[in-house]
């Protein structure tokens, strides 16, 4: 959402909640809503920008090898340690960019309107899928906190949390305690580097 704001600085709410909707619907196990208003399209377009872009920088691809390699060492299995890797980063990041009250102020906006399904909100699937939607969101916003993202703990266990819905990447007793270490470990590196990192997307992406 924070890049879609950047790039796009009178970005509506529909256009923001687009942003979020690729990732959003994944975690709904539903597909995105095919049409839509004009903002809403270009926020999923923007989205899709994004991840390619994001996953394309060298901070990233050099950032999860490292943080693979040291799961890797600290024990945890090979499929677990790439699955929370590449989550973690993403997580620790999120947590960092909205730790500034500029981008959380992007970010509260299309949040109420998911806390509270409007029709932009209910826009984001198609009119079939509502009824799960609806059900989703009113989890999603009750338990889901991403401010809190910039918690080392937090984040962590919400990475081992998305890897569990996956048997095969899911973490043990164990590699969960390593994990919430390295979160530790690489928070204020990762932090440091936000803004930079946010302003390398935003610049591809416009």
């Amino acid at each position: 959402m924070v890049v879609a704001q950047q790039a796009t600085p009178e970005a509506t709410t529909p256009l923001l909640l687009g942003a979020a909707a690729p990732d959003l619907a994944r975690m709904a196990r539903l597909p995105v809503a095919s049409a839509g208003p004009p903002e809403f399209t270009a926020g999923v377009a923007t989205h899709h920008r994004t991840d390619a872009v994001f996953h394309g920088l060298d901070w990233f691809r050099a950032t999860n090898r490292r943080l693979v390699r040291d799961l890797s060492d600290r024990g945890v299995r090979r499929g677990p340690a790439r699955g929370a890797a590449h989550v973690l980063i993403e997580l620790l990041l999120d947590g960092a960019v909205l730790a500034r009250a500029d981008h959380a102020a992007t970010f509260t906006r299309p949040w109420a309107a998911l806390a509270e399904p409007d029709d932009d909100a209910l826009a984001m699937v198609a009119d079939e899928d509502r009824s799960q939607w609806v059900e989703f969101l009113g989890l999603l916003t009750d338990r889901l906190d991403p401010v809190s993202y910039g918690d080392p703990r937090y984040a962590a266990d919400r990475t081992a949390g998305t890897l569990a819905r996956r048997p095969r990447l899911a973490m043990n007793n164990h590699e969960r305690a390593v994990l919430r270490g390295l979160a530790d470990d690489v928070h204020d590196p990762i932090t440091r580097d936000a803004d930079d990192v946010l302003g390398s997307v935003v610049a591809a992406v416009l």
